[in-house]
């Protein structure tokens, strides 16, 4: 199933004040226009003219910088107190140590995308990118942000890597480039006036074939609890 439109209702306040900035960008503009077409001439209309020049600027400043991270940062959900973002069940294993995964990735208690994977070791393991936003983002509602990233398999045995086929998934899109490199220790500009720090949050657990597993999203990264509803 395709995964649905990005988490509109996390990033709504960045989309408000996106929007608020371009109509004050075409209200500013038109307003300067209507100014100059009056042909007066003095201090004061000298100085509204350079009052509507510096709010069309500035107004357009916000635009660009809100409809950048909406753009770059859309995928990205807000971690809670306590939510289901996702949930795994696994098949039996076969002798090749591969067992079947399904993973249902959930918005708001609803499904988002349902995925069956192969994975091969004793072990899977779900990583999700995570966003730590500065302080002063929290006015717009955002502390950490994360999407899942990556599906791999994981043998108990190092030796196991190399004789024996690895799984290595990305889950969506992956990891975006920007990510990368604010995890990489590089801050490109102008996300670093943002993003306070980048890192990786991670489940794993043994396939278990009789039981389900709710992915839980918290404030500090992801959990695991037992479906029993």
């Amino acid at each position: 199933m395709p995964a649905k439109p990005f988490y509109i209702e996390d990033w709504w306040p960045v989309v408000a004040v996106t929007l608020a900035a371009l109509i004050a960008f075409i209200l500013a503009v038109i307003a300067l226009l209507r100014s100059r077409a009056g042909g007066r001439r003095g201090g004061w209309h000298r100085i509204r003219q350079a009052g509507f020049s510096l709010l069309s600027l500035a107004s357009f400043a916000v635009f660009g910088l809100g409809s950048l991270l909406i753009l770059q940062f859309r995928d990205y959900h807000t971690l809670t107190e306590w939510e289901v973002v996702g949930r795994v069940k696994c098949g039996p294993q076969e002798k090749s140590r591969m067992f079947p995964l399904h993973l249902t990735l959930l918005a708001n208690g609803k499904d988002r995308a349902t995925h069956v994977l192969d994975v091969y070791g004793d072990r899977w393991k779900i990583g999700a990118d995570v966003i730590e936003w500065k302080p002063f983002m929290r006015h717009l509602g955002l502390t950490r942000s994360f999407r899942l990233a990556r599906l791999d398999g994981i043998y108990h045995r190092e030796q196991d890597y190399l004789e024996r086929p690895v799984t290595i998934r990305r889950l969506g899109a992956g990891s975006d480039k920007v990510w990368v490199r604010l995890h990489g220790g590089n801050r490109p500009w102008p996300y670093r006036c943002f993003v306070r720090s980048a890192y990786t949050t991670t489940i794993s657990m043994a396939p278990d074939t009789d039981t389900a597993y709710d992915v839980v999203s918290q404030k500090l990264g992801l959990g695991l609890r037992k479906v029993d509803y």
